[in-house]
């Protein structure tokens, strides 16, 4: 099963273009694993109505929940060879960095 799930910021403002006649935005985001050196750089594209939502909500910076399958890119280049990974998002959801409100507490108590 090829299920990953990503939380972190846009790193910069998704980027439509057309592949044959389907849309697909790419953008990356920055994962934040504790260690700056080890923060990871994850490649995403989201193909057709998740991707005009995405474009939609999120600006460079913000932050996301993504979810959808990793791929392999493998490729050559004058002799050597090159792989990443990329993200093939089916899914996303809004992510609340803020602090929680605070209930009012009624002077009655709370019930």
């Amino acid at each position: 099963m090829n299920h990953y799930i990503a939380q972190g910021n846009l790193g910069a403002d998704p980027e439509m273009r057309q592949v044959g006649d389907k849309r697909v935005w790419a953008f990356p985001i920055y994962v934040k694993t504790g260690s700056r050196k080890d923060d990871i750089l994850m490649k995403c594209n989201a193909w057709e109505n998740v991707g005009e939502m995405i474009s939609k909500y999120f600006t460079s910076g913000k932050p996301i929940t993504v979810y959808g399958e990793l791929e392999l890119n493998e490729w050559e280049r004058g002799g050597t060879k090159y792989k990443d990974y990329q993200l093939n998002v089916r899914g996303w959801s809004f992510v609340n960095f803020g602090q929680p409100q605070q209930q009012k507490e009624d002077s009655n108590g709370p019930f």
